[in-house]
């Protein structure tokens, strides 16, 4: 089957929250590690904007066996308005790889 393609959801800007520390321009969330009926892997990324501007952003997904990686995915460089959650699905390596975690990061901002 052709890889799959999800689709990018958000939720639209709104008021950032006053925080009483310093807090990263964005915050990611990362669960989920499953496949599909396509027979590749995926992991769910949600990223949230912590300040009132739009920010462009880009997140890397490594997908590891045994902490060796045999799969990239990418999310971006996407905008993201002041407040704004994405969320998405990040398609790795086939199933035919074992996969046995994933590790992501911010790389911008």
């Amino acid at each position: 089957m052709p890889r799959p393609q999800p689709a990018l959801r958000r939720t639209g800007p709104r008021p950032v929250p006053n925080y009483g520390s310093n807090m990263p321009l964005v915050t990611l969330q990362v669960n989920n590690l499953t496949y599909g009926a396509s027979r590749y892997w995926q992991v769910t990324v949600g990223v949230t904007s912590n300040v009132g501007r739009t920010l462009d952003t880009q997140v890397q997904c490594s997908f590891l066996n045994g902490g060796r990686s045999v799969g990239e995915a990418y999310l971006g460089p996407v905008q993201l308005a002041a407040g704004e959650q994405i969320s998405t699905e990040l398609v790795g390596p086939p199933t035919t790889t074992f996969v046995d975690s994933t590790n992501c990061r911010v790389l911008s901002p």
